[in-house]
């Protein structure tokens, strides 16, 4: 009898060491699953593929991070190795990427080495060159460089630099005419790149500057205070001289001479 009932209590505690082995495994197994649900320290290698949502305040990644929703009340860094960093890929009619700050500081700073290319400051001022928008857009452009272009490297049709001169028609394109519309006429100013000519109040020009509407019985006019009007001319040996001309006050010719001080 004695050697049953001690038989029975060996039984009893090899089970109690059992059940007891058995639930610090659990416990051992169920911590190791949190620990990789839940990142409450660093992981900085491997993948780490989020299905739902992970809130945290300080993200590090130097692997591959996947993530259907991720919330960060910090700082996310991303400085994976590969030729892209980070993508972001939309699929729906939401917006696909917002920035949002209730704070004073810069919305967006594009940073090529050490220089800043692209800024949205506080405000919605966007500056591209510049760190320090003055308008709604402010480009600089380096040295000589262009700050505008429109059109291509081969049919460039604006091109604005930085020093303030404005090219158009940079490659001679016949194509490519400027019409500059008035509150009434359509044709207030007109250069016509085909045939080289330019127009005020012409759609047509017919001379190298035509003033009004070419057509019969089309009135023209030029209001100017003072005309003298340079023209060039050869003397009766061939040389090439300039003659300037004046009307007088009964719009007769005044005279001519080949210097402007009896002009004006």
């Amino acid at each position: 009898m004695y050697f049953m009932h001690t038989k029975i209590k060996q039984n009893i505690r090899v089970v109690l060491q059992s059940a007891i082995a058995t639930f610090f495994v659990a416990v051992v197994v169920t911590v190791a699953a949190q620990a990789a649900t839940t990142i409450g320290n660093n992981v900085s290698t491997g993948t780490i593929t989020a299905t739902g949502a992970y809130t945290g305040t300080t993200i590090t990644a130097t692997g591959v991070v996947t993530s259907v929703g991720l919330t960060s009340t910090g700082i996310v860094d991303v400085t994976a190795s590969s030729d892209t960093p980070l993508t972001v890929n939309g699929a729906t009619s939401s917006t696909t990427l917002a920035v949002y700050n209730s704070s004073t500081g810069d919305l967006v700073n594009v940073i090529d080495g050490s220089t800043e290319v692209f800024t949205i400051v506080d405000g919605g001022n966007v500056g591209v060159g510049t760190s320090t928008p003055t308008g709604i857009l402010s480009v600089n452009a380096p040295g000589t460089s262009s700050a505008l272009v429109i059109g291509s490297s081969t049919a460039t049709i604006l091109d604005v630099k930085s020093t303030g001169v404005v090219h158009a028609n940079d490659e001679g394109t016949s194509y490519v005419d400027l019409v500059w519309e008035g509150d009434t006429k359509t044709n207030l100013f007109v250069i016509d790149a085909s045939s080289d000519r330019v127009g005020i109040g012409s759609s047509t020009p017919q001379a190298l500057l035509s003033v009004g509407d070419p057509q019969a019985n089309a009135t023209s006019s030029i209001d100017v205070g003072l005309p003298c009007f340079k023209v060039k001319s050869y003397k009766g040996d061939g040389t090439l001289i300039d003659y300037y001309m004046w009307p007088d006050v009964d719009n007769t010719l005044g005279g001519w001479a080949t210097s402007t001080t009896s002009c004006f």
